[in-house]
């Protein structure tokens, strides 16, 4: 599992979800969430409270933007962050929930 920032990695990542049973299928768009106000902002994006459309879950909206994670050569961070935080389960840390990205941003929610 990785943000996927390359065309090379995009094939890779498209044909490994592909192979996932159909409720890790699930291809999140921005369409999916209402956004709403800002909750803070850092060095490669800003972070926004939203709402999942369809289960009406509140949750906060990570968005990066590639090209300043590319320039800082960083990216290789954001995967291993992603590959680290969907596995945890702890009292006093927000769960990773998923993940999607577009041709500009990449987006992580919890």
């Amino acid at each position: 599992m990785g943000i996927v920032t390359d065309p090379q990695h995009q094939q890779e990542h498209k044909a490994a979800a592909e192979k996932s049973s159909p409720e890790e299928k699930k291809r999140w768009t921005l369409n999916d969430f209402d956004v709403g106000k800002p909750l803070g902002r850092g060095k490669f994006g800003h972070v926004y409270v939203a709402r999942e459309k369809r289960s009406q879950h509140v949750v906060a909206l990570k968005v990066l933007f590639k090209s300043q994670l590319k320039q800082s050569q960083v990216e290789h961070q954001l995967r291993r962050e992603v590959e680290i935080q969907s596995h945890l389960r702890h009292p006093n840390i927000l769960r990773l929930y998923g993940y999607f990205y577009d041709q500009v941003r990449a987006f992580t929610f919890r």
